[in-house]
C-alpha cells in the first residue's frame, strides 16, 4: 500500500502472490506512482532491507533504512559518534522531546549514504537507569555469596541470567569468585538506548525532516493494524481470487475513511474527548428509512452526532434532504 504523506491517506494498493523481493517492489511501486503522477516518493523501510543484493540494486530511489545494532557498520557508526551525542551542544528539540544528534557519510557496496544518529535522552536515561539498576542486583545477589569454585559460580548465574553473561568477567577476589563488571561490553550496550541510526541517500533532507518521515511508518503500520483488528480482517476467508480481489477492494475503501477520521481527530482540539471508535459508536444511531418511491426519512439526531457532522464538515441537510 502506498501511503499520502501530505494528505496522510492511503493512495492505492497492489496485491503481490506470495513473498516478492523488495526490490522488484520497489522498481513497480515507482512504475505505478509515475503513472499517477505521483512524483516525490521515499521509501521507509524495515532494518531487513539491508544486503547487499539490495543496495546494490537502486538506483535512483530515494530510501530510508534504519541500521541494526548487530551490524558492523552500526556498531562503528556508533563508537564513532558517541562523543558528539554526549555534547550538549549537539541536543535538540522535535515535538517536545530532546534529541542529540550527530552525522556521518560512508560508502557501503558502492552507494554513499548519509547516516543519522539520533539519541532520544529520555528513552536514553530511562535505559541507562533501569540497566544498572539490573546489573547491581545481579551483583548483590551472586557476590553476597561465597563462592569458592568458578565453575560452580558461573553455572549459577548462566542458568538465571544467561543474557547478561557478556556484561561481566568472574574474578577472584581472596579465597572466593566474584562477578565483575565488563565495562567494555557494557559501554557498548549503553551506547544503545534510545539510540538509532536512520542511512538515506536523500541528501537534502534536514534532521527534523528525517524524523518525521521515518515517524510516519507507524502511520503506515497502523493502517494495516487497524485493517487486522478494527475492520476484522486479519484473514479473509474467501475461496477464489475474485472474491479475495473484492474483499480486500472493500476494505481499502474502509481505510480510506478510518484514516481520514483519526487525521481529523488529531488536527482538531474540540475532538479531542472523542476516539474513533466512539465516533462510529455515535455514528451507528444514524438510521434512514427508504420507501420505493424514493422518499427516505432521517431518523432523529442525537446531539452528538449532530455535534461530530458539524466538527467533520458535513452538511446534515443535505442527508436529510
Amino acid at each position: 500500500m502506498v501511503y499520502g504523506n501530505t494528505n496522510e491517506l492511503p493512495l492505492f494498493y497492489n496485491i503481490y502472490q506470495g513473498s516478492i523481493t523488495d526490490v522488484t517492489t520497489f522498481k513497480n511501486t515507482k512504475k505505478y506512482c509515475n503513472e499517477f503522477g505521483i512524483k516525490k516518493i521515499m521509501f521507509v523501510v524495515d532494518r531487513g532491507f539491508y544486503s547487499k543484493d539490495n543496495i546494490e540494486s537502486l538506483t535512483d530511489e530515494k530510501i530510508i533504512i534504519p541500521l541494526s545494532y548487530s551490524t558492523n557498520r552500526a556498531k562503528k557508526l556508533l563508537n564513532e559518534t558517541e562523543s558528539i551525542l554526549q555534547n550538549k551542544n549537539n541536543f535538540f528539540i522535535y515535538k517536545d522531546s530532546i534529541y542529540s544528534y550527530a552525522q556521518k557519510t560512508y560508502t557501503d557496496y558502492k552507494k554513499t549514504f548519509t547516516a543519522h544518529i539520533f539519541r532520544n535522552k529520555e528513552m536514553y536515561d530511562i535505559g541507562v537507569n533501569e540497566f544498572y539498576k539490573q546489573l547491581l542486583t545481579i551483583e548483590t545477589k551472586y557476590n553476597n555469596k561465597k563462592y569458592t569454585v568458578k565453575k560452580k559460580l558461573e553455572t549459577d548465574f548462566i542458568e538465571d541470567f544467561s543474557s547478561y553473561n557478556k556484561f561481566y568477567k568472574i574474578v577472584k577476589l581472596k579465597k572466593n569468585y566474584i562477578l565483575e563488571k565488563n565495562t567494555a561490553t557494557i559501554d557498548k550496550q549503553i551506547q544503545k538506548f534510545g539510540t538509532y541510526i536512520l542511512i538515506t541517500n536523500a541528501k537534502e533532507l534536514l534532521k527534523d525532516k528525517i524524523l518525521d518521515l521515518y515517524k510516519k511508518k507507524e502511520s503506515i503500520e497502523k493502517v494495516f493494524d487497524t485493517m487486522k483488528n478494527d475492520i476484522d480482517r486479519n484473514r479473509l476467508h474467501v475461496h477464489s481470487t475474485e472474491r479475495a480481489e473484492g474483499s480486500i477492494f472493500i476494505i481499502y475503501l474502509s481505510l480510506i475513511v478510518t484514516s481520514y477520521i483519526e487525521k481529523v481527530l488529531r488536527k482538531n482540539i474540540k475532538l479531542k474527548d472523542y476516539t474513533k471508535n466512539k465516533i462510529f459508536y455515535e455514528l451507528k444511531k444514524l438510521k434512514i428509512t427508504r420507501f420505493a418511491n424514493g422518499f427516505h426519512i432521517v431518523n432523529e439526531l442525537s446531539k452528538k452526532v449532530k455535534t461530530i457532522f458539524k466538527l467533520f464538515d458535513i452538511n446534515i441537510k443535505k442527508i436529510e434532504a
